[in-house]
């Protein structure tokens, strides 16, 4: 459950920023649940792997780090979808900070 939660609560808070940009498409929904899910369990399964032998801040700078990646990554596959356009960068950038703030309020720190 400690996977699922934060995946759930993500999936929310970014597919609420996708509807308010007015993502519409069927398809792009399904691409939006995918890269998702993968992205957000990826980066809790390496940070839980990597508390058994980093120290707190080079945890910290490591989940920045896997953070930047995932909005790019996202955006990548978006942009794919959806071709590339300065709104689907900021969507992607805007629903992943949102996600992470939102995440650092209900979970705390790392």
């Amino acid at each position: 459950m400690q996977l699922f939660y934060p995946l759930i609560l993500t999936l929310i808070f970014e597919g609420l920023v996708f509807l308010l940009f007015r993502f519409k498409n069927r398809d792009f929904w399904i691409l939006f649940l995918l890269i998702n899910i993968l992205t957000n369990l990826s980066i809790n399964l390496i940070l839980l792997v990597s508390s058994l032998f980093m120290t707190y801040t080079v945890q910290v700078i490591f989940l920045y780090i896997l953070e930047i990646s995932a909005v790019f990554i996202e955006y990548i596959f978006y942009a794919k979808k959806e071709g590339k356009s300065i709104k689907l960068f900021l969507c992607t950038f805007l629903a992943n900070m949102l996600s992470y703030s939102l995440g650092l309020l209900i979970f705390g720190h790392i």
